[in-house]
């Protein structure tokens, strides 16, 4: 008896050992996001026509996404993590065209990259994540991030009247006209969007979204989403009409900002 429990123990120590020394295979992927409108890309600065008509454009957008998560097939999930911080928290700002917090990439096309973040090689079915950032972190002081980090306040995502971040930050004019003639774009929109309650989880799972990870040393093709601008202003049940609705710091029209949340996760995003 005593030879077989010695036996064992030295069977569990040498599986143990071989775990250790040979950790499970990993695979590397990035994340990426691309401003469309429609079927065309989205660029900052141009001018576009929205649903009634009336030119518009965006000249500033941000947005924070956060708590990114790949599923695997048997519904277990693998947080991703940059190399260089702790949070789990990420700002697309289109504007500068990088992804704050993380060694991303801009791609030809215009689509903002992450890094190509580790994960354990196997049979995925999508991914989920979090629009804005979350609650712990949601009420921090932003001064004490260096300059390089996506909570910093330099990054001019933080409201400090409202002692939270900006989750979707979008500025830029559009044509106040009554003819909406599109003469001059005098009209200034203001979305800014935030607070713990429009905080949005997204997820796409399923058969259509499986792809695998293998642990060859290759970076796998990106899980690019397209974030589709004009579908911030409809959705089923409604649409939003700039000269009526262009303002919105949340407090003063939660109304606003809450639906472009719901639209923005909704339908707004979406992985190919």
């Amino acid at each position: 008896m005593m030879k077989r429990m010695l036996l064992f123990a030295l069977l569990a120590g040498a599986l143990f050992a071989c775990d250790k020394n040979n950790p499970e295979p990993e695979a590397l992927i990035p994340i990426g996001i691309k401003t469309v409108i429609g079927d065309a890309p989205f660029v900052l600065g141009q001018d576009y026509p929205n649903l009634q008509g009336r030119l518009f454009r965006f000249d500033f957008l941000q947005l924070y996404v956060s708590d990114i998560k790949l599923v695997k097939t048997d519904g277990s999930e693998v947080a991703l993590y940059s190399a260089d911080q702790d949070e789990p928290v990420w700002l697309f700002d289109f504007t500068k065209g990088k992804v704050i917090g993380t060694n991303g990439s801009k791609a030809a096309d215009g689509t903002l990259r992450t890094e190509a973040f580790a994960a354990p090689a196997g049979e995925y079915e999508g991914l989920k994540f979090t629009l804005g950032v979350p609650a712990q972190f949601n009420g921090q002081d932003p001064v004490t991030y260096p300059t390089s980090h996506p909570l910093s306040e330099f990054n001019g995502a933080h409201w400090t009247w409202n002692s939270g971040y900006i989750f979707l930050k979008i500025d830029g004019q559009f044509d106040d006209s009554p003819t909406a003639d599109g003469t001059a774009l005098n009209g200034s929109l203001t979305y800014h969007t935030g607070l713990d309650a429009l905080r949005r989880e997204v997820a796409f799972t399923g058969a259509q979204y499986r792809f695998s990870l293998t642990a060859d040393d290759k970076v796998a093709a990106p899980l690019d989403m397209t974030f589709d601008v004009e579908k911030l202003f409809y959705s089923d049940a409604d649409t939003i009409d700039m000269v009526e609705k262009h303002l919105t710091h949340t407090t003063n029209d939660y109304d606003l900002a809450e639906k472009l949340m719901n639209n923005l996760a909704s339908h707004a995003i979406s992985l190919p």
